[in-house]
């Protein structure tokens, strides 16, 4: 990515004792960018002080935390989103059947991390990354949310997606095979709603377009 993390558009108010969050944001764009906390790798102490790199076991519980995060930060947005939609039922409908898979997810990710040590402490910290997005989410789109709303909702979707196989790929290296198959069981979900989310959009914007020319119609939710 050319330029400096930090110089991304719309991202300042979002740091967080010098850490960017997984999402940097602009007016009208949601760009998921990867979790960095320092643009070198994370080095720990050795027993007699020299720096080794963090092993594969610490950068899953890492991306577990991160992942747990995004989840708790996903039901607060799509939550957002459909208490406000009234005239686009199937839009909805799906939101809402989504919400609940999410729900799921972070509490079966917070299984896992519990299950490999790791305490609520944690999953708090990195789940404060993540209160800016919602933040910004909430009064980012004005007067066209449902088209622009379910874009933002389908980039979040891609960025899940990469997490997950990212997921699945590092508990099957650490040997850690039940993590893997939960975050396979997730994958599948997040990848049905970005196909539904893939699909629908363009009818969704044409649906948009013709109450947005119908006098008397409400377009934006």
């Amino acid at each position: 990515m050319a330029g400096r993390l930090g110089h991304l558009p719309g991202d300042a108010h979002l740091r967080n004792n010098g850490q960017l969050p997984l999402f940097s944001m602009s007016r009208t764009a949601v760009i998921p960018v990867l979790s960095v906390e320092n643009p070198r790798p994370r080095r720990a102490s050795g027993s007699h002080g020299e720096s080794k790199m963090a092993s594969a076991d610490e950068r899953l519980m890492e991306w577990l935390r991160d992942a747990h995060a995004a989840e708790e930060q996903a039901e607060t947005m799509l939550s957002g989103m459909a208490g406000r939609i009234k005239n686009y039922p199937d839009l909805r409908a799906r939101i809402e059947q989504h919400i609940g898979e999410t729900q799921r997810h972070a509490k079966l990710v917070r299984g896992c991390i519990e299950r490999r040590g790791g305490g609520t402490s944690s999953i708090k910290e990195f789940a404060g990354k993540m209160l800016g997005f919602g933040q910004a989410m909430s009064g980012m789109f004005v007067g066209d949310e449902v088209v622009k709303g379910s874009i933002a909702s389908y980039a979040f979707e891609a960025m899940e997606i990469a997490s997950y196989r990212v997921l699945v790929s590092t508990a099957r290296q650490v040997g850690d095979e039940d993590t893997a198959r939960v975050c396979e069981q997730i994958l599948q979900e997040e990848e049905a709603m970005a196909d539904w989310l893939q699909q629908n959009i363009p009818a969704l914007a044409q649906q948009y377009l013709m109450r947005e020319e119908t006098p008397g119609a409400t377009a934006t939710h």
